[in-house]
């Protein structure tokens, strides 16, 4: 299928690795121009030579959510339309560390940077990105979810408040944005493959494998091609959206 994002320019806002890494590089592998953006700048770079090396274009600007007030999104926003042109598809995969804790003993700070990173940075970057794609009439706004977003997490609570708070965040602005020719959908990845999950317990992993149908984990990758679709015109009439990524897993992660 011929996704027709030839000439589109995209943004990805955590493209350093893992999923945010494979987003970057199946759009650009669809044509698209595409600005990466991500915190550590070896690991930016290395997604920039994928791409590269596949014969795409962009732009590598390393940045960090946390960092960024409204002056630096839009110098960020200023730098890519003097290189790539107006940003007509949005992908937001940043996330911060996991540190896990029951809710009463999470740490005021790991709440803060769970909160900016996962929610205030993306509705920053809306706030930036939304006003010029709606003045171009066209655009495909697309955020990583999670399964606690809606189920809860065990000892995740600072990033299942986050993760929700972004599902009713990009949920709205599918309402607002419609009749401008934007859509916005959440892609919910499920146990997905990437250096975060690696280093799990085997025993554990083997339980998680077990209660999900598909019987394995997924692959950024496939994660990828959701969100290429996501941004294409086909589908055009997808909007307000949670997709789910999962292999049949519609629970939250297990109590252990």
């Amino acid at each position: 299928m011929n996704l027709g994002l030839t000439g589109k320019t995209a943004l990805v806002v955590g493209a350093s690795g893992g999923i945010g890494r494979a987003i970057a590089i199946a759009l650009a592998g669809e044509g698209a121009r595409v600005a990466i953006v991500g915190r550590d700048r070896d690991e930016l770079e290395a997604t920039f030579r994928l791409i590269e090396t596949g014969r795409g274009a962009g732009i590598a600007l390393a940045a960090d959510v946390l960092e960024l007030d409204e002056p630096g999104w839009r110098e960020l926003r200023l730098r890519i339309e003097e290189d790539l042109g107006t940003v007509e598809v949005l992908v937001y995969a940043a996330a911060a560390p996991d540190r896990p804790a029951r809710v009463p003993n999470i740490a005021p700070e790991h709440w803060a940077e769970v909160l900016a990173t996962d929610l205030t940075g993306l509705w920053q970057c809306l706030s930036e990105f939304l006003p010029p794609m709606a003045q171009k009439g066209w655009g495909r706004v697309i955020a990583l979810g999670s399964l606690m977003g809606s189920q809860g997490g065990f000892s995740e609570g600072a990033y299942a408040a986050a993760k929700g708070g972004l599902a009713g965040l990009v949920k709205t602005v599918a309402q607002e944005y419609a009749r401008k020719g934007i859509t916005a959908n959440v892609v919910v990845p499920g146990r997905i493959a990437t250096r975060r999950t690696a280093g799990l317990n085997e025993r554990v992993a083997e339980a998680m494998r077990r209660a999900i149908p598909l019987r394995r984990e997924g692959t950024p990758e496939e994660v990828a091609a959701v969100v290429a679709f996501l941004a294409s015109e086909q589908a055009s009439y997808v909007t307000g959206a949670e997709i789910p990524v999962t292999g049949g897993r519609e629970l939250g992660m297990l109590a252990l």
